[in-house]
């Protein structure tokens, strides 16, 4: 976009470019009036760490209203806007206003909770459980529990399964993930093989409160790997490109000339040949932005990257191959105890869409193999994979971003819990995002020693104490002071 700049991490924020106002950038100072202590090498961890963490996935992109459905809004400042939706997500909707290029994007929190219903009623298919559950969600979070009751009536006719996440819904309670089908027993991976079956898993008990744990973290796996495991852990993946290709039928392309990834696809060889390019940038900026030098191959070989054109062979990649239930994801990484990652995602109707997604995923995918084999809580991980997702495509807008987030934590009186273990929720991405980025322009410097304490084995807290310099709550109070919140709570 013409109006965005695009900037590193590492580089210099920019008068015009991602900086938070005069006000914020003095909070520099309350944040840390010390230096941060140095690091230590990192050492052979004797605890069990974070052992297989949970797949992490993009987003789902917005879905598309075809044909548009045409009604009027006022905007955050009371302006009356008349244009149609085009899009929509839990979180809000992309609504193109008459005589303007692009469309915008306004959060449900802007109509009345009876609107939001009624609007939904022409949206949803009535067959759509998940689809009313989380909306019933977000209107009893909306303390609105009339239309919440209805849409999560609409639920249940549709799925009756879904009546235990509803009352979750009803209680206020993070909904959890869709239960996906049967799965193999449980059971650990062998040195040196392949992702198992075992360890794909991606499933959990509803209203769990962390990451899933399958199979043993092989901590030889980390750090500088001789030659021959180099060589022999890209030919096991080779191997495993060839049968997914037996499997599915499908006509799978390997391009091997990246230092960093084996890209696998089904798309034209100029498409492919973009999105790899784009990747080798992602990494570089990694890189830089966690003091790593260029041509440093962090994988484990090099990390797996299957781009499938269609969403049907996506899914029935991971249905035939790794027996998980991808519904509702864009993109997925899997990061698994031996030290390999393998990232999956679909083209999109919109390029930036996939760019985004495939940046994510391999943020993720990075941060599993950097360093060591602790895992980056999610608030860290989802805050800088989204943040340098869209930052690097040039997508990132910093002040609708923040108004977005004073809406969204206005709204619900707070992070609900975000700055915890657990897996944080869909609508707590942009708060991630901007925290993340409100981190890095406070001291980029601390921002990095603060995620290699945690990959070194810090708890998270002690980390931000320590390392980046100040304690959670002063933290939570300085995010909010820059965002007109004083007093925000986690």
């Amino acid at each position: 976009m013409r109006d965005v700049k695009r900037q590193s991490l590492g580089g210099t924020t920019g008068r015009q470019g991602r900086m938070w106002s005069a006000a914020v950038v003095l909070l520099a100072a309350m944040l840390s009036p010390t230096p941060a202590a140095p690091h230590p090498a990192p050492v052979s961890l004797t605890h069990p760490g974070w052992v297989n963490p949970p797949l992490l996935a993009a987003p789902t992109p917005p879905r598309s209203v075809d044909p548009p459905l045409r009604m009027s809004v006022r905007d955050a400042q009371g302006a009356s806007l008349r244009g149609a939706i085009t899009g929509f997500d839990p979180a809000g909707f992309l609504f193109q206003v008459r005589g303007e290029s692009e469309p915008r994007r306004l959060g449900w929190a802007l109509l009345s909770p009876a609107r939001v219903y009624t609007i939904h009623e022409r949206l949803l298919d009535r067959d759509d459980g998940e689809g009313w559950l989380r909306l019933g969600a977000a209107l009893y979070a909306r303390a609105a529990p009339g239309p919440g009751e209805k849409a999560l009536a609409v639920a249940l006719r549709a799925d009756a399964g879904l009546a235990g996440r509803a009352e979750r819904a009803r209680q206020g309670e993070p909904l959890g993930e869709p239960e996906a089908g049967p799965q193999a027993g449980e059971g650990e991976e062998t040195q040196g093989d392949a992702p198992t079956q075992n360890q794909a898993e991606a499933s959990a008990p509803a209203g769990r409160k962390g990451p899933v744990s399958r199979g043993a973290t092989q901590e030889m796996f980390w750090g500088t790997l001789t030659n021959e495991i180099m060589t022999s852990s890209t030919s096991t993946l080779l191997e495993e490109v060839r049968a997914a290709r037996k499997s599915l039928s499908i006509d799978l392309k390997v391009y091997q000339q990246s230092e960093y990834y084996l890209f696998v696809s089904d798309l034209p060889g100029s498409e492919a040949q973009r999105w790899l390019g784009l990747l080798d940038r992602l990494y570089h900026r990694m890189c830089d932005t966690f003091a790593v030098t260029r041509g440093t191959n962090v994988f484990r070989g090099k990390c797996l990257v299957y781009v499938f054109r269609r969403e049907a062979d996506y899914q029935r990649f991971h249905n035939v191959v790794s027996g998980i239930n991808v519904a509702g994801t864009a993109g997925l990484c899997k990061s698994y105890g031996n030290g390999q990652v393998e990232i999956t995602a679909y083209q999109q109707r919109d390029r930036n869409v996939l760019a985004h997604v495939l940046a994510h995923e391999v943020v993720h995918g990075f941060l599993h193999r950097y360093r060591s084999h602790p895992f980056v809580v999610s608030w860290i991980n989802e805050g800088l994979a989204e943040f340098v997702a869209a930052d690097l495509i040039g997508l990132y807008r910093p002040r609708e971003v923040r108004e977005r987030v004073a809406r969204s934590l206005t709204l619900r009186g707070g992070t609900s819990g975000m700055l915890s273990d657990a897996m944080i929720e869909g609508w707590q991405y942009p708060v991630a995002q901007a925290l993340c980025d409100f981190m890095i322009a406070q001291d980029r410097g601390r921002y990095r020693d603060f995620v290699n304490a945690i990959k070194d084995g810090k708890p998270w807290r002690k980390a931000l104490a320590e390392d980046y310099g100040v304690s959670q709550v002063r933290l939570l109070g300085a995010f909010g002071q820059a965002l007109g919140l004083p007093g925000l709570r986690n």
